[in-house]
């Protein structure tokens, strides 16, 4: 994490917890955690592709804070309040002296799936610069069937600074298929929209825009070992539409999990 001072660089997560409830699953959790935001995380084998989506990468992958958690004893709702070291951080930067907040809403349907809203209000920019971060993401998973999953998404981000507002957001479509008991096929269609360039800021690309279309597969080729294959098309796109560069990547990957 290089954007952390001293050891919090080698650090993902390390929580302690307590259950404030003996008749409730009411949970306090303090340290650092897995992002409220998103179903992309950092383990890779998790993931339904190998590369992340733009916007998956482009929102925290951890947080740092106090997490109060709440399910309901159906199992149907889960509910969590953040206070959070501001986005994506896990020491507070000495510019920021006003705490980040997040909130995540869960229903959960039959079988595994589900709908999920997750918000973050507070900033990721020095307390000088008046600069206020509204983040949603919302995403769901249906399994149509036993071989067939569904994963719709869409994020929006918006940062206020006295009259002005900038914003962009981020809709994705990833289609899941299981050829069988160890080998998976994934499709997703990915699009960022950021006319302001408020994270589309590379100095080598006067892009506003990207869209990407990916083919992912996987095998499990021993017991604990993924391999894992991907073809990726990224067109990136000025604020008139005109075509600035596009990318065709092949990326391979072998995963050990226990």
């Amino acid at each position: 994490m290089a954007a952390e001072p001293g050891i919090l660089q080698h650090v993902y997560e390390a929580t302690l917890g307590v259950k404030l409830s003996t008749r409730n699953d009411l949970w306090l959790d303090a340290g650092v955690f897995n992002s409220h935001i998103g179903n992309e995380g950092v383990i890779g084998s998790d993931c339904w592709t190998v590369t992340r989506s733009i916007v998956a990468e482009n929102s925290p992958y951890y947080e740092s804070g106090i997490r109060l958690s709440y399910q309901r004893p159906s199992g149907k709702w889960n509910s969590m309040v953040l206070l959070l070291n501001s986005w994506q951080r896990i020491a507070r930067p000495a510019y920021q002296t006003i705490p980040s907040y997040g909130f995540q809403l869960q229903y959960n349907f039959s079988g595994q799936n589900k709908v999920v809203y997750n918000a973050f209000l507070g900033s990721a920019r020095p307390d000088s610069e008046n600069v206020k971060r509204w983040y949603h993401n919302i995403y769901g998973i249906y399994n149509v069937s036993s071989k067939w999953a569904l994963c719709l998404s869409t994020d929006l981000g918006m940062d206020f600074q006295f009259q002005s507002a900038s914003y962009w957001y981020s809709p994705v479509a990833c289609l899941r298929y299981r050829a069988g008991k160890n080998c998976w096929f994934a499709l997703r269609a990915e699009y960022f929209h950021d006319p302001q360039r408020v994270i589309l800021v590379d100095p080598n690309r006067e892009s506003s825009s990207i869209a990407g279309i990916s083919m992912n597969a996987d095998w499990v080729i021993a017991k604990g070992m993924l391999l894992r294959a991907e073809w990726r098309n990224l067109q990136y796109y000025s604020a008139k539409w005109d075509r600035l560069q596009s990318l065709q990547p092949l990326t391979m990957a072998l995963t050990f999990k226990r």
